[in-house]
């Protein structure tokens, strides 16, 4: 959304996760991880997204609620909505941003005659400080050296999985394996970026 200037201009995303399978959960929130890094990527500005996630931010054992968490902790997001958004007393309805700092308002509106969700809405005051520092997170590949990392990766114990039974387990960890590597060899470090 436009503003008069590009300090007022935001980012909206509306978002739906329909499954109640833990699986296919996971699947959706690796393409949402990859969505989010693809516009921090392009977009140094406010960003508020919300949805049904179908992710019960009650729910504190359940894997998919983890996740979802440890990926908004990533991209700096945060989940405005603490209240129940369902007859069923789980909050699977979100409204996250960059900006907690500029929440007037928050709250959940019953709507029982219309729908079993309830509506939550959350009143920014969206008025963007002149000179606010930005960041974004980059590989730090100044001292990465290709010989060292091709040695490291030659040793990663790949055959562990084909121990496990599921593809989905299989894909997650040689992904965590790969990503271990390229962490110890390339680490994510925050830069400023100039306006």
């Amino acid at each position: 959304m436009k503003g008069r200037n590009k300090n007022n201009s935001f980012l909206v995303g509306v978002l739906y996760q329909p499954s109640s399978n833990e699986n296919e959960k996971r699947d959706w929130l690796e393409h949402f991880d990859l969505l989010l890094s693809q516009i921090f990527l392009k977009w140094n500005g406010i960003i508020i997204l919300t949805g049904d996630y179908n992710i019960d931010l009650l729910s504190e054992r359940n894997e998919s609620t983890q996740r979802y968490k440890e990926i908004l902790q990533a991209y700096e997001l945060h989940q405005h909505i603490t209240k129940p958004t369902r007859k069923s007393k789980t909050l699977i309805d979100h409204i996250t941003s960059n900006i907690q700092s500029s929440v007037v308002s928050k709250d959940v509106l019953f709507t029982d005659e219309i729908s079993d969700h309830d509506t939550p809405y959350v009143i920014f005051n969206i008025k963007k400080p002149k000179f606010e520092t930005r960041y974004k997170w980059i590989r730090n590949e100044k001292e990465f050296n290709i010989k060292s990392y091709i040695s490291d990766f030659e040793k990663l114990p790949l055959s562990i999985i084909y121990s496990m039974d599921d593809p989905e387990d299989q894909i997650h960890l040689l992904n965590t394996l790969i990503v271990s590597c390229i962490n110890e060899h390339a680490p994510l470090r925050r830069i400023t970026i100039d306006e």
